[in-house]
């Protein structure tokens, strides 16, 4: 009777044993795979960043050309205006009145 329970421990500490060996060796196959995963998205992250910088540093520059093109529309516009006044000084005075 003790040998057969002794037996009987023996083969369930075996195989307890290879169960929490083979247990661990998946997790460490599912941790080098988060760890895969997550260098993976830290590189899409990186690209990402880039890309926004591109379309930040692109969107500046086309503000600025339209602000330079701006400048000198509205000098036009205010001396098309000071022209129309000179022209017919005295249509101003009457609408003003």
């Amino acid at each position: 009777m003790n040998n057969t329970l002794q037996i009987l421990l023996v083969i369930m500490i075996i195989l307890l044993g290879t169960t929490l060996s083979l247990i661990g060796m998946q997790l460490f196959f599912i941790l080098r795979e988060v760890r895969q995963s997550v260098q993976r998205f830290n590189q899409v992250l990186g690209e990402a960043e880039k890309f926004s910088l591109f379309l930040n540093q692109s969107l500046q520059q086309v503000g600025e050309a339209v602000e330079k093109v701006k400048t000198p529309l509205s000098i036009i516009a205010a001396g098309k205006k000071i022209w129309e006044l000179f022209r017919h000084p005295k249509e101003e005075e009457r609408s003003s009145d």
